[in-house]
């Protein structure tokens, strides 16, 4: 008979292992979760050890649910089953569990962000009441998209412009559709991908980069990325009302970094062809 039980910071070896066992394992071309990974999610992305759950049978791993949180909502990260243990009901316990107690402390929105390359896993949280609620779209970017401005043009920029300018609203509660030339949507707790969002910002400010095209009056558009040896990464950029200075910035970014360049947006953006999407479920809590 499996046995659930809610997690503890004491507890985030047990966690890294029960991913590597539960979720990992269905992705066999995923590299295997590390501790120093994990924590650095729990720093970036604000996992909480509480809201992370495992099943076990006797001294098994069998299942694991990874969760972050933040004022208005709780991002379910990861979620799975060992191979040898799906169809009995372990995924939705999971689920059920970590709704009841979010119904009582709070917030009760609950997200699921879910790429196209596991779109099958739509019927099973449909079943657990989640809900469709709008779509991210993926541009991967391997060569410029355009001409890059004259380097004189672009200027460094950091997060710390970028608020200053009033362009990222340092408030968790609303987010502008950065990129689109729509109202923003109607929604406001729509806030665009979690690692995008203001606070992972902030937990990265040490690593991120950024350039700007700016005018006598306003900065016309603005980027801000980090890289590695495996390429480059837009966690922002705007604003929505500048095109077509964004690809221009784009391209100068991709120029200076290696490819590939990998931009999440909440919206169509500009003059890209989105090469993936990501759709974001969500539901309401429940108690018991």
């Amino acid at each position: 008979m499996p046995s659930f039980r809610f997690c503890r910071p004491d507890d985030i070896p047990m966690l890294v292992e029960a991913v590597n066992q539960c979720y990992d394992v269905h992705f066999p071309d995923a590299e295997a979760l590390t501790l120093a990974a994990f924590q650095a999610e729990i720093r970036e992305l604000d996992m909480w050890a509480s809201n992370c759950m495992v099943a076990r049978e006797d001294d098994r791993l069998i299942g694991v649910l990874i969760a972050g949180k933040r004022p208005r909502e709780v991002l379910i990260r990861r979620i799975g089953v060992h191979p040898d243990f799906q169809g009995r009901g372990i995924g939705s316990h999971l689920l059920t569990s970590l709704s009841q107690k979010v119904a009582v402390l709070g917030p009760d929105r609950l997200i699921i962000e879910l790429p196209d390359q596991h779109a099958d896993l739509f019927p099973f949280f449909q079943k657990n009441r989640y809900r469709h609620e709008t779509t991210y779209y993926r541009y991967t970017l391997t060569e410029p998209p355009t001409t890059p401005p004259p380097p004189e043009a672009v200027i460094p920029f950091s997060l710390q412009d970028a608020l200053d300018n009033d362009l990222i609203p340092d408030d968790e509660t609303s987010h502008p559709d950065r990129l689109s030339h729509s109202e923003p949507t109607s929604s406001p707790s729509i806030a665009g991908p979690w690692d995008t969002q203001l606070p992972t910002l902030k937990a990265i400010a040490n690593r991120l980069r950024g350039y700007a095209i700016a005018s006598p009056d306003s900065i016309e558009a603005f980027v801000l990325f980090t890289t590695s040896p495996t390429g480059t990464v837009i966690h922002s950029c705007g604003p929505a009302e500048s095109p077509p200075y964004l690809p221009l910035l784009l391209s100068h970014t991709l120029g200076s970094n290696p490819p590939p360049l990998l931009l999440n947006a909440i919206s169509a953006a500009p003059n890209l062809t989105p090469t993936g999407e990501t759709q974001l479920l969500t539901t309401t809590a429940k108690p018991l």
